[in-house]
């Protein structure tokens, strides 16, 4: 019944006097998955709406997603350049996973645990200072997922701003989520 009666609302205010601000009025989930970095710095741009981001900080990047690391590859690049761009992307996870247990076992010695914490706390706790220790190796071109929260008026202006974006990653974002909404 409230629906029904919202969509009415919005539909007269809108179409009659032609004001976009009811847009506010109405708010719209989006959950944007293995996006890379660089994308999530055009979605949160605006800042306008609520976010939340995967933490890099938190969840080690060590799992792969179709037996790849998870890294955007642009469309952009192609040939000899996309060859040389994937071995550096997997070479630099490679890299950062290969010094997670190292980071564990340092960061383990250096702190050990307190009477006081359970063993689960104090694993939780190493592995979150080995990651955030090491999350400044994760390449822009790392995938995470980013939820998003906003108004029409908002959604509206993030999708203006992702349709002019010299990226095709963002372009292409914002057309899936003009799908969506």
């Amino acid at each position: 019944v409230g629906v029904e009666r919202a969509e009415k609302l919005y539909a007269r205010v809108f179409n009659e006097y032609g004001d976009d601000s009811v847009a506010q009025l109405g708010g719209a989930h989006i959950a944007c998955e293995y996006v890379s970095n660089v994308l999530t710095k055009a979605l949160e741009w605006g800042r306008l709406m609520a976010y939340l981001e995967q933490s890099t900080r938190y969840v080690p990047y060590t799992d792969k997603l179709h037996a790849r690391w998870r890294y955007h590859v642009p469309d952009e690049i192609r040939g000899a350049l996309r060859e040389r761009y994937e071995a550096t992307m997997d070479a630099a996870f490679e890299r950062y996973a290969s010094l997670i247990p190292r980071m564990q076992a340092y960061f383990a010695e250096r702190f050990p645990r307190a009477a006081q914490d359970s063993e689960a706390v104090h694993r939780a706790a190493i592995r979150a200072k080995a990651l955030d220790t090491l999350r400044g190796m994760l390449p822009a071109a790392t995938q995470s997922n980013v939820g998003i929260y906003g108004t029409g008026q908002a959604y509206e202006a993030l999708l203006l701003r992702l349709q002019a974006h010299p990226l095709e990653e963002a372009r292409e974002c914002g057309r899936q989520m003009l799908e969506e909404l």
